[in-house]
């Protein structure tokens, strides 16, 4: 830095009026820096004036009128004379500001200058501020010689505590220089003084600069993980494959991949490829736990790892979860995941029934290509499961202990004019009961014959009428998207289950004979769907009450016909409720900001809640529940999709008041845009006030 050389524009003697008061050569003592000024044009700061020991000869004049003609006058005062005295006086500019980036260096240039009015020696010190957000690195002083505010070959280091010698008038530059420390935390700042004392006396200046530390670049890294196949039992390869994106707008030097692998897999030596490019084996090879090595990773870009893992002896049954993470430098990924369901396989301890349920025309005890199953009847297993038997009649129980099971048809599930008929030893003489003999994972069919007084076309005709083209699955699914409600005929009261639904508002017309029950607050949305009533006499299905479905939950399943019992019983209204895995649900979803599993006007029958949105990818989202902020800490699990740009949070324990609830969930949009929202009412129950039983009107006779 080479300042340009002050411009006196202006000196000012300013002597007072006291010399009428003084008698004729008095003598006043100034001091320079008050009575005689030279003013910098430029940078505004004050230089020496005359030196010690300068006289100063003052004179007064005065100017009037005379009265009567007002005749102008001048007179002057006594001479006064002022003899200037010794002042020293230092100045340190400019000060400075810088916002750089961690491991930035940087340089600021000062001026010293000895504005007073006689020679200083001025001792230099240069230290880190206490209090602030972090220190300056490598802090260095030189004295800059050449005067051009940057360091040059030339320069002279000046450590802190050298002096500095100045004449009147003089100057000194300097360059201060340093380094902004690679951890230095986002967006705080560090002060940093250059002090200089005229040794000696008490007279000093200084000057506070400051560096803040800018916002580091964002780095966005996503993974996203898979497995194939996804069933598998001991002995199979499972190939991985983990998908790494980089979503930020710079370049990472290094990635690497942290992949945890289920108990008892185990890494295929030589089978990592990075788009399709062999990989060298990752660290931790021979354990649970592989750290692969990817490289740089283009910003704005992605990369593919693909492996394989065996399945060893030891795999415990059941879903086996694997995890990735992807990391560079700081940033760190979401955690992917892939699952493998693992089976027995032909080692399996568990064991299978199936078979068919049918109308034995002949009564001979065999099943003939011409007789037909019986859709819609129930099995029980002895260990308590049940089963219900397709369209055409059969049925398959999984999962079975190796030991002697006792399977025994429902007779309340029966075509009213069909009976089951003993055609094994073991039945004692009444039909609808087998004993089965299960090895470990065995694999044994046990049919179950039937007889009427009716010909066969009447006793299944209404059955497999009422099962055609049913897809209980399919209309799941539709009815959580499109809010189509699943409409079916209740069965005979005595095949459904002893159990209801209890809300906080009262009970919910599902299971009712008769009227409707007291108005729901969602009775708009309750559908009254009549059901033909016949005679049993006549072979057909009959039914006994009307059903209902309540379109406003979102899984209402009542699944029943007239003598085919509903297969499942709906469980609590807990929350978000899903017709399939999230992972899945996200890789179909499209990437409006919705909640899933939850509909305007839903009851739940608890005030704790699992509440699971979907929207854009890498934006993040902000629940509120009746307007309180629901914490992140309650996000149990985040699923992305890089494919389709979707993402989920999946908030556990989000708590609600008794009665209507208003969750509202947003996402703020970049550069400006518009932030999308989303909010559904639910209702959430307070204390049981009271437990009320209804009995059907009339009771069908056994």
């Amino acid at each position: 830095m080479n300042p340009t050389p002050p411009r006196v524009g202006f000196i000012g003697l300013f002597v007072s009026a006291l010399s009428t008061f003084l008698f004729a050569g008095s003598t006043l003592i100034l001091e320079p820096l008050v009575y005689a000024r030279a003013l910098d044009s430029k940078l505004g700061t004050a230089h020496a004036g005359p030196l010690p020991g300068t006289r100063i000869t003052g004179i007064a004049i005065g100017h009037g009128l005379v009265e009567p003609a007002l005749t102008p006058i001048a007179f002057e005062s006594d001479s006064v004379v002022a003899i200037v005295s010794a002042l020293e006086a230092l100045e340190l500019y400019p000060t400075h500001r810088a916002v750089l980036a961690g491991g930035a260096t940087g340089a600021f240039a000062h001026r010293l200058r000895n504005s007073g009015n006689v020679a200083v020696t001025a001792r230099l010190e240069l230290a880190n501020l206490a209090g602030d957000g972090y220190d300056l690195a490598d802090l260095a002083m030189l004295r800059d010689l050449d005067r051009d505010g940057a360091v040059s070959a030339g320069d002279a280091p000046l450590v802190s505590g050298a002096t500095v010698a100045l004449a009147v008038g003089d100057s000194a530059d300097l360059v201060i220089t340093f380094a902004v420390p690679l951890n230095a935390p986002d967006r705080t700042t560090a002060w940093l003084r250059v002090l200089a004392s005229a040794v000696g006396s008490n007279v000093a200046a200084q000057v506070t600069d400051s560096v803040s530390l800018e916002a580091a670049a964002a780095i966005t890294l996503m993974a996203e993980k898979s497995a194939s196949p996804e069933f598998a039992s001991f002995g199979d390869a499972i190939e991985y494959q983990v998908r790494v994106a980089n979503r930020s707008d710079s370049a990472l030097a290094s990635v690497r991949i942290e992949d945890q692998l289920p108990a008892g897999f185990s890494y295929e030596v030589a089978s990592a490829r990075r788009d399709g490019v062999g990989l060298a084996d990752p660290a931790g090879v021979t354990g649970r736990t592989l750290a692969f090595t990817l490289g740089a990773l283009g910003a704005q870009s992605s990369t593919t790892l693909r492996y394989r893992a065996r399945l060893g002896p030891a795999v415990p049954l059941g879903d086996a979860v694997n995890e990735a993470v992807a990391i560079s430098g700081t940033a760190r990924s979401n955690v992917a995941r892939a699952r493998v369901r693992v089976t027995g396989g032909v080692f399996a301890e568990e064991a299978v029934v199936f078979g068919t349920v049918y109308l034995d025309s002949d009564r001979d005890g065999r099943r003939s290509a011409d007789e037909r199953g019986v859709p819609g009847v129930r099995l029980y297993a002895d260990q308590g499961s049940w089963v219900i038997t397709d369209a055409d009649g059969r049925y398959s129980l999984t999962q079975l202990a190796p030991r002697t099971h006792a399977l025994k048809l429902d007779p309340l599930s029966l075509p009213s004019s069909a009976r089951p008929r003993a055609t094994r030893h073991r039945d004692r003489g009444a039909g609808g009961l087998a004993f089965v003999d299960l090895q470990r994972g065995d694999l044994q069919r046990a049919d179950f014959a039937l007889e009427a007084d009716l010909p066969a076309d009447s006793v299944l005709r209404p059955r497999r009428e009422h099962v055609a083209g049913r897809d209980p699955l399919g209309a799941a699914v539709r009815r959580m998207f499109n809010g189509e409600p699943l409409l079916e005929a209740l069965g005979d009261p005595r095949a459904r289950p002893s159990t209801g639904v209890l809300d906080a508002e009262g009970p919910l017309p599902l299971y009712q004979s008769g009227a409707i029950a007291p108005a729901h607050p969602n009775a708009a949305a309750i559908t009254r769907v009549p059901v033909t009533r016949t005679p049993r006499g006549e072979g057909e299905i009959a039914t006994e009450i009307e059903s209902y479905s309540v379109t406003s939950r979102a899984v209402d399943e009542v699944v029943a016909s007239g003598g085919i019992p509903a297969t499942t019983t709906e469980p609590p209204n807990t929350g978000s409720r899903l017709t399939m895995p999230l992972e899945d649900l996200v890789l179909q979803s499209n990437r409006e900001l919705v909640f899933l599993g939850l509909r305007d006007g839903d009851t739940l029958s608890t005030d704790r809640a699992t509440v699971v949105v979907k929207g854009v990818e890498s934006i993040g989202f902000e629940l509120s529940v009746n307007g309180d902020s629901i914490p992140r800490s309650r996000v149990g699990r985040r699923v992305h999709s890089m494919a389709n740009g979707v993402e989920a949070w999946e908030y556990y324990g989000v708590a609600l008041a008794p009665g209507v609830n208003e969750l509202v969930v947003m996402q703020h949009g970049s550069g400006g845009a518009r932030p999308a929202s989303a909010r559904v009412r639910v209702i959430a129950p307070d204390h049981v006030a009271r437990l009320e039983l209804r009995t059907p009107r009339s009771a069908p006779a056994d």
